[in-house]
């Protein structure tokens, strides 16, 4: 999935009731799997009973640019958002963050 301002992205989008009840291995396998697709990834999970989202990855490229769009720092791989952010959200958020870039240029 292409960013604007990330490029190619791989992401994984995960909806549960209550995420906390995912162990390790859960979180290996992830890893695994999209760090196989890009070394530029992460994993959305939304939960939906606390009304946040989860982001995971060990990209420390994926973390920064995470954390600059979104204003979540990173703790072992982990940053916790204060809303949902669905993948088309992300997406959108960062369609205007470059419009807004691109119009402090000219």
């Amino acid at each position: 999935m292409p960013f604007p301002t990330f490029g190619a992205t791989a992401v994984g989008q995960l909806v549960l009731w209550n995420p906390d009840q995912l162990t390790a291995n859960a979180f290996a396998q992830m890893e695994t799997y999209l760090s196989n697709l890009s070394p530029n990834w992460f994993m959305n999970i939304i939960g939906i009973q606390r009304g946040h989202n989860t982001f995971f990855t060990t990209s420390p490229t994926a973390q920064a640019w995470l954390t600059e769009r979104f204003g979540v720092p990173f703790t072992k791989g982990r940053a916790e958002t204060d809303r949902l952010w669905l993948r088309k959200v992300l997406m959108a958020h960062d369609m205007a963050a470059q419009h807004r870039q691109a119009s402090e240029i000219t």
